[in-house]
């Protein structure tokens, strides 16, 4: 048999892709994300390595079992669909899971350290200081809401909403004061519409002021 060739698909900021693998498992990955993945697979494992952020539907093989890795966790997959957000610059790991399911280990574990069960509406957290991982409920569909442009969040710090819009257009923000990015905020943004429609309803949500210094850069004042 031939040798698999071993394929790298890159996401530059300011775009997302799709993509079926040769199991017909469906991949969607999200923007300033990288897939390491085979032409084929021809080993007793179907191993993915991820960067980035995607939206997993694997087809079940119960004699080939598929594996996610990161840098920091592996995601053990029984045929199933799910989203991990596992990019560098983030302090953790996400993996939540929509049906089916998945076992999360540390990517450096001991031989008989267990993974961590997850159902359907969990999500795992690792926390890439501390090395622990905690299993929270949530609402999913919230976690795939990126596959159509769209974005939920609530209580969450705007340095993390700002870092996603970063990722999707392709711009950079500057907070005049760093305190700004730890304001927590709750809504909705639909980043596939006009990208100044979207900074002006971030600004609304926020009371700052979001001002142009160049095409791709931003102050947040």
């Amino acid at each position: 048999t031939k040798v698999p060739q071993i394929n790298t698909l890159v996401i530059p900021y300011g775009n997302r892709s799709i993509i079926t693998l040769s199991d017909s498992s469906t991949v969607w990955l999200n923007a300033g994300s990288r897939l390491i993945y085979p032409s084929k697979f021809v080993d007793k494992t179907r191993e993915v390595y991820l960067v980035g952020e995607a939206l997993f539907d694997v087809k079940k093989n119960d004699n080939q079992p598929f594996i996610v890795k990161t840098s920091d966790v592996k995601i053990a997959v029984k045929g199933t669909r799910f989203n991990v957000s596992a990019y560098s610059e983030d302090y953790s790991v996400q993996t939540a899971l929509i049906e089916g399911s998945v076992e999360v280990y540390r990517i450096n574990a001991g031989l008989f350290e267990k993974g961590v069960n997850i159902t359907p509406g969990q999500m795992a957290y690792f926390n890439k200081k501390s090395k622990d991982t905690k299993v929270i409920n949530v609402d999913v569909n919230k976690y795939i809401l990126w596959t159509k442009g769209l974005y939920n969040f609530s209580n969450t710090e705007l340095n993390r909403i700002t870092k996603q819009l970063e990722r999707y257009y392709n711009i950079k923000f500057k907070y005049e004061d760093p305190f700004y990015g730890t304001i927590q905020i709750t809504g909705k943004l639909d980043v596939s519409q006009n990208m100044s429609e979207v900074l002006e309803y971030l600004s609304k949500l926020t009371g700052l002021e979001i001002t142009e210094i160049n095409e791709r850069q931003y102050v947040i004042k």
